[in-house]
């Protein structure tokens, strides 16, 4: 998916589950999570590993968040198919 998309998902309020930024401009990658929580209505929660956002279902006060992961090599070693990562993370 190419930047213009996930801006156009950001400007419809309506987005994947599940995003992947790669490349060296992470402020620009912090600026598109920022708005992707505002948006959402989700805080950031930063994480070291992918698996640790799996199955973490909203808690008795319906919060969900946006949780982001850098640089874990294991996750994708791991093998989950892509199309499971959504249904992994519930509501965040």
């Amino acid at each position: 998916m190419k930047v213009n998309e996930v801006k156009k998902q950001i400007q419809a309020k309506s987005l994947d589950s599940f995003f992947v930024f790669t490349g060296e401009e992470i402020e620009a990658q912090r600026i598109y999570i920022n708005k992707i929580a505002e948006v959402t209505g989700k805080t950031v929660k930063r994480i070291d590993k992918v698996s640790e956002a799996f199955n973490k279902r909203s808690s008795l006060f319906k919060t969900s968040s946006v949780y982001v992961a850098r640089d874990d090599v294991e996750f994708w070693k791991s093998g989950v198919p892509l199309d499971k990562v959504g249904e992994l993370l519930g509501d965040n």
